[in-house]
């Protein structure tokens, strides 16, 4: 799931869907730091893999589905480790495009997840939005 907080730093979102034999499949991962502050935070990023019988459009909040979260923490917030990560993260979402048929959909940010950006990542069709109260608890 992909937390918002006014103060951490956004690099993009990237989203792939696709096939995994007969049931379907996608792929999400967010690159961030938890500051916004220049070198404060590592940078870290998580991804997941979704696989679903059945329609893709359900929430992915429904149970029934199998999701598998990773996450990358670097050791620091340097604009070389930057570069390096969503290096990684394009070489990833390209390769998970290959092997499952999909197609790249990336959203770049780069700052704050508010204003346009956060527009237009509620505009995409594969975005499934669950609010919740501060600290995690549901709302």
């Amino acid at each position: 799931m992909i937390e918002i907080h006014d103060n951490w730093t956004y690099v993009g979102i990237w989203y792939v869907s696709g096939m995994d034999g007969d049931r379907g499949m996608n792929w999400l991962a967010c690159m961030y730091r938890e500051s916004n502050q220049p070198d404060d935070k590592p940078w870290k990023a998580f991804y997941r893999f979704r696989y679903y019988d059945g329609d893709q459009d359900k929430s992915p909040h429904e149970d029934g589905d199998t999701k598998n979260w990773y996450s990358w923490t670097a050791t620091n917030a340097t604009e070389e480790t930057r570069t390096r990560m969503k290096a990684g993260l394009d070489m990833a979402a390209k390769m998970t495009a290959n092997n499952f048929g999909g197609v790249v959909d990336y959203l770049p940010i780069d700052g704050p997840f508010k204003g346009k950006p956060f527009l237009d990542y509620l505009a995409k069709p594969w975005v499934h939005v669950k609010r919740q109260k501060v600290g995690g608890a549901g709302g």
